[in-house]
């Protein structure tokens, strides 16, 4: 397993990965309305949308003994609203069925983490569901930390 930054020549195969993982978290409530398919098209379209809004951006790719892609991360630089600084947030890691547990993630966060360090960042931020707990708490054994709340209401 080797870790490389990765550019659009690869993009299909990202989105490809991203959409199966996606696919796994998306509420039952939604998947019985909209169906794969539909949430195919819909994630293509999201995705590509938010590869061309502004601000640089990185993909780095976990690549088996053949060199197909099995994981990925991909981080955005973003504004801090708050502080008026650019900054790297991390858009998504996703790791194939199948290759989960290896410690795939781990070495995808710390391609990224070494990367955003040699570019003279000094944060590096993410949104996590807060109903993973397990992902809440694998980023707090990786030192990050809680640092606001993302807050909705359902309209009826």
């Amino acid at each position: 397993m080797r870790i490389e930054e990765v550019g659009e020549e690869r993009l299909e195969e990202i989105i490809k990965l991203d959409e199966e993982v996606s696919w796994e978290f998306v509420d039952e409530k939604v998947k019985e309305e909209l169906g794969y398919e539909e949430y195919a098209k819909r994630h293509r379209e999201l995705f590509l949308e938010l590869l061309r809004s502004p601000g640089e951006q990185r993909f780095f790719a976990a690549l088996d003994e053949n060199g197909d892609i099995v994981g990925v991360a991909w981080i955005k630089i973003i504004w801090d609203t708050v502080n008026y600084v650019k900054f790297p947030y991390l858009m998504d890691i996703n790791i194939k069925e199948g290759y989960r547990g290896r410690g795939i993630g781990t070495m995808l966060l710390n391609a990224v983490e070494e990367f955003c360090k040699r570019k003279g960042y000094r944060k590096i931020g993410l949104r996590v569901e807060s109903s993973r707990e397990d992902l809440v708490n694998w980023y707090k054994k990786k030192g990050y930390i809680v640092k606001s709340l993302y807050m909705e209401k359902e309209l009826k």
